[in-house]
């Protein structure tokens, strides 16, 4: 407790450090230890404090929305790539633990071309050659999220891309449990 009362003594008088010649300290016959900048006592002993450390405060940038991918390739076929669920600002409860990502196009995709779905900026493991687009995600935590989808052939070159849907998932925060006596 004494050390606790020493450093707050310390970090309150810290700021009029630069204004004050010289520090003295002072412990009287029951041991409480006093600061001042001038002696309250004989017995006040001078303190050489150091130099305050100090650093430079710390830069906040601000987050940006996910960045999409540039398409690399002009596609000899317009798919038309498009998603039709989730919709644009939908939100899930507690009890949706999957999310359905189903996506259409105009044509049927080629024999090297693939789906390939990104949540929040990251690709999701896997494609599908299949033109069932129908893709079963883990449900995000809590909060805003974007998904996209492109379509992409064997090299991973990204030959169309849809524009992104935002979506919200809604979950309680984590209540402690009352434990019982």
């Amino acid at each position: 407790m004494l050390k606790l009362l020493i450093c707050a003594l310390l970090l309150s008088i810290a700021a009029p450090l630069t204004l004050a010649d010289q520090i003295y300290k002072h412990v009287d016959e029951d041991g409480n230890v006093t600061y001042s900048d001038e002696p309250q006592h004989q017995e006040a002993q001078k303190i050489e404090l150091k130099p305050i450390n100090t650093a430079p405060a710390i830069e906040i940038k601000p987050t940006e929305a996910p960045k999409q991918v540039v398409l690399e390739a002009e596609p000899d076929i317009k798919y038309d790539l498009r998603i039709a669920t989730p919709k644009p600002e939908q939100r899930f409860g507690p009890k949706d633990k999957m999310l359905s990502v189903v996506m259409l196009t105009n044509h049927q995709l080629e024999e090297n071309h693939f789906f390939q779905v990104y949540l929040d900026g990251q690709a999701y493991e896997g494609t599908t050659k299949s033109n069932n687009v129908n893709i079963q995600l883990n449900l995000p935590l809590r909060g805003q999220h974007t998904l996209y989808a492109a379509i992409v052939d064997g090299a991973g070159v990204h030959l169309e891309q849809c524009p992104p849907v935002t979506f919200f998932v809604i979950r309680p925060k984590a209540t402690p449990r009352a434990t019982p006596y």
